[in-house]
């Protein structure tokens, strides 16, 4: 199946037939409105939902996110949003998160300085900001990515992994 687009014609150049089902996680916070119309408007039927199976079943899965942190967290796991964005990402199912809706894809970290200090140590500065246990990381160019994921790989070998799970136990 190639992605639906207005022409009905994919990439690939065969014809589509149905407009992808995309869920819009509500977990009583995020742009989730916002997030719903700018799918539609690229021609996703969409649902916003709280319900497992919607969310686990759909074509893709959006994660909205604005609000602090904790709250979003909270909000997220009340709906087991961490079981489905990690049975998502197990799968190799589409997920996109926003803003914080993506930081919950992360784990956490028991001591952010000291992955903040070892990657700087690799040549990588990035900025010790945002919550707790969190590193903020802007993205640059492919080689600017490529080298903070080969820092990050190396410094994780140090045993400087995350001390919280990221949203779903198996997502990395």
């Amino acid at each position: 199946m190639g992605f639906w687009s207005p022409d009905g014609a994919s990439a690939w150049g065969d014809t589509v037939t149905r407009r992808p089902r995309v869920a819009v996680l509500d977990y009583g916070s995020g742009n989730i409105r916002s997030a719903q119309r700018a799918l539609q408007r690229a021609g996703a039927d969409t649902e916003v939902t709280t319900d497992f199976g919607t969310a686990l079943n759909a074509d893709g899965l959006v994660v909205p996110g604005v609000g602090a942190f904790a709250a979003c967290m909270a909000g997220i796991r009340a709906v087991r949003g961490d079981q489905i964005i990690d049975r998502r990402l197990a799968g190799s199912r589409p997920v996109l998160g926003i803003c914080v809706g993506m930081q919950v894809m992360f784990g956490e970290f028991s001591d952010r300085h000291a992955i903040w200090q070892a990657l700087l140590d690799r040549g990588v500065l990035i900025r010790e900001t945002g919550p707790p246990g969190w590193l903020r990381v802007t993205a640059g160019t492919p080689a600017e990515m490529s080298a903070f994921r080969d820092a990050l790989d190396a410094v994780l070998t140090l045993g400087l992994t995350p001390a919280v799970q990221p949203a779903g136990e198996g997502a990395r």
